[in-house]
């Protein structure tokens, strides 16, 4: 006889808790809702029980807070509303008074941290009701409660004799290390990193201490960029002077411009405190706000601070500009251009005034190296510059980094040494750039100089082009450097054959007449034999070998 399913609607009320207790957590989501639908009776514990089952059944031996907070997240991915989380949650705990030997590291103060974290405050009065130890872990629960900002719970922590300025040891992650590390903290300082700004009048109201670690709350506000924060401090008793505006320094440290505005223009801190440090760290992080705001306020420009001035490290252009509209020395700011290589500031001291002859050999060879051929012209042809003082560093660079234009400027207006020639085309061969190249081999360079130097490193380099023009202008592919023992030095073709790439191969053989030196050629074959070479290596030097004319 086959058997008959007996619909859920007629089962007796008392047996669905029952039932719930032997389904999974996935058919009991779904059965939970039917009963709701048919059983108006049916409460939250009955439904929430199978839950508490599973989750106790289930618990690891290790089982700790952290544990609870994962369950937490499984339950509210499996779809539990939080009412029912709490439910399963409040019947565990109930389960682990009666069962206390079962439990060692899961406790009741675990649980009212937990509720305070994540749950309304009836929930925080259901563990109170089993009476926590209010100051576990250095009185954990109330900067829980700050961090999150909920005052009902503050208020009911407090009643339960809390202490609004009790040391708390929270760990966080480290933010270099994998492992963790505690921070010392109070409720005030917990409600002010979070940005509770309710919860840090509540606590102050309630007598929390804003002096704690030196102000500490107070450079939490700065860094948290938040003058209400602030301001509410200060309305408290808080110097904004203290140590030395020590608040300003950290918000202009951090760039935070809505502090350093309320300090500055609310509370009337002077800028030129502290030696003129607030300007010069301005310009040093590049914050054109802040600089203004300084400068707006009666900072001076020309300040001395560590041996030099707020222009000397700034490197923002619009930072510069602005610090020359209010009386900067350009001079001093050319200086640190130059050394840093910034051609637009350079450019810009310049057009405002600054005398390039004061650091002539710097401002070209910025100009040079950057590539800004207008640039260069102008100085040299406007400026005053003498180019004489400084034509070897400038056209070096000018031709290792490409810049062409710089380069046919620097040889319209200077007339070159063939070792300085010879050196910047050494220089833009190995940089791969063919066209400067070939500018300074028709103004006088030597590109065969020091033995073939530049041939031999552009075939090691694997530059072919560059390779077929300097075998073009004549040269030798079997040279070899004097200063080395010539068993030891290579020659232009050795390196080919050494670097086993057909077509480098081809272009030195080919290009060179190799075969026009039998010695030599002979030499490179045996090698590349010796070395394994490719047959394609092969082939092409038996190509050449039979140019060899016979004798």
């Amino acid at each position: 006889m086959a058997a008959t399913a007996t619909p859920l609607n007629t089962l007796p009320t008392e047996l669905l808790p029952l039932l719930l207790t032997f389904t999974t957590i996935s058919d009991a989501i779904h059965l939970r809702l039917t009963c709701r639908r048919m059983y108006r009776s049916i409460s939250d514990d009955d439904l929430a029980y199978p839950y508490a089952k599973q989750f106790v059944s289930n618990r690891p031996k290790d089982w700790g807070a952290w544990k609870l907070e994962y369950t937490i997240k499984q339950l509210t991915e499996r779809g539990l509303p939080k009412p029912m989380i709490c439910k399963v949650l409040q019947i565990v705990m109930d389960w682990k008074l009666q069962n206390a030997k079962q439990w060692t590291s899961w406790s009741i103060e675990d649980f009212l941290v937990t509720a305070i974290k994540h749950f309304e405050i009836s929930t925080v009065e259901f563990a109170l009701k089993y009476k926590p130890d209010i100051h576990h872990d250095h009185s954990l629960p109330i900067c829980v409660a700050s961090q999150r900002g909920s005052l009902p719970i503050l208020t009911l922590l407090l009643h339960h004799s809390a202490n609004p300025n009790a040391n708390s040891h929270l760990k966080s992650p480290h933010p270099f290390k994998h492992s963790n590390y505690e921070t010392v903290t109070t409720p005030l300082i917990r409600a002010c990193t979070f940005s509770q700004l309710p919860a840090m009048r509540y606590l102050i109201e309630k007598g929390a201490d804003i002096s704690v670690d030196d102000y500490a709350v107070a450079k939490v506000a700065v860094r948290r960029d938040s003058p209400e924060m602030l301001q509410l401090l200060i309305d408290n008793g808080l110097d904004p002077t203290y140590d030395s505006n020590r608040l300003l320094h950290t918000a202009i440290i951090h760039t935070h411009t809505k502090v350093v505005n309320y300090l500055l223009r609310t509370c009337g801190v002077n800028p030129n405190d502290r030696d003129g440090a607030f300007l010069y760290q301005a310009c040093v992080k590049g914050s054109f706000e802040i600089v203004q705001a300084l400068l707006d306020c009666g900072a001076d420009v020309n300040k001395p601070y560590r041996g030099g001035v707020p222009i000397m490290v700034a490197w923002n252009l619009d930072v510069v500009q602005l610090l020359v509209d209010f009386g900067a020395d350009v001079n001093k700011g050319l200086e640190h251009a130059c050394r840093l290589d910034l051609v637009g500031v350079a450019e810009f001291l310049v057009g405002r005034g600054a005398d390039p002859g004061v650091l002539e050999s710097a401002v070209v060879r910025v100009a040079a190296k950057k590539g800004d051929a207008e640039f260069l012209g102008r100085l040299i042809w406007k400026g005053g510059v003498d180019v004489h003082a400084c034509e070897d560093e400038a056209i070096k660079n000018a031709s290792v980094l490409g810049h062409a234009e710089c380069v046919n400027v620097l040889l319209q207006n200077s007339t070159f040494d063939t070792d300085v020639l010879s050196w910047a085309a050494y220089g833009a061969g190995m940089g791969g750039h063919l066209p400067i190249l070939k500018i300074l081999n028709n103004n006088g360079a030597d590109v065969h100089f020091s033995d073939e130097m530049l041939l031999r490193e552009a075939v090691t380099a694997g530059y072919v082009m560059i390779v077929e023009y300097l075998l073009q202008c004549g040269g030798d592919p079997h040279r070899r450097a004097k200063h080395v023992d010539s068993e030891k030095a290579w020659t232009a073709l050795e390196h080919a054959v050494l670097r086993g790439e057909v077509v480098m191969l081809r272009t030195v053989v080919g290009v060179g007449k190799c075969w026009e030196n039998v010695d030599a050629f002979e030499k490179a074959c045996r090698l590349a034999e010796t070395l394994g070479a490719s047959l394609q290596l092969m082939n092409v030097l038996d190509e050449a070998r039979n140019q060899i004319p016979c004798t």
